[in-house]
């Protein structure tokens, strides 16, 4: 099974909106499209996107879903992806889908970071915005197949 966690795009602080209410900067959208095409040309598609309720979060799941024509209807929203620690989102990933070889899961960071740094062999400061981690799972044990940000497509 693969696991694909994304973080969302930039989040746009000119409004003062809640933390949980902020949209995605406009001027940043290309960033999803670089992201899912550098997943595209490695073959890797969702069969399950999962998102954060978060409007930024939402945003940006929207435009994963766009970008490899997934059925919006199909999205799974998951309330304690806001704000979780890696140790949620693992319980959230562990949650049987036996039609999922590929979850896309769209949250935020710390969790994210947290996630890799502690469940995989790799070793990463901080997943910048809209970056994403392709993980593969294989008899309990996680390795990072790939890592891919908006800056290495500039």
């Amino acid at each position: 099974m693969k696991i694909v966690l994304i973080r969302h795009i930039k989040s746009d602080w000119s409004a003062e909106n809640p933390d949980f209410d902020r949209p995605i900067r406009e001027d940043r959208k290309a960033d999803a499209l670089k992201i899912a095409q550098a997943l595209k040309a490695k073959g890797i598609a969702p069969s399950l996107l999962i998102t954060s309720p978060a409007i930024r979060t939402l945003q940006t799941t929207k435009l994963f879903a766009k970008a490899f024509a997934y059925a919006p209807s199909q999205i799974e929203y998951v309330d304690r992806l806001y704000e979780c620690t890696c140790e949620e989102l693992w319980r959230v990933i562990q949650l049987p889908r036996p039609t999922s070889k590929t979850l896309f899961v769209v949250c935020h960071n710390p969790a994210i970071t947290d996630f890799i740094n502690q469940y995989t062999n790799a070793r990463i400061d901080n997943v910048p915005t809209c970056g994403c981690a392709v993980l593969e799972l294989k008899a309990g044990r996680f390795t990072m197949e790939g890592f891919y940000y908006p800056k290495q497509f500039c």
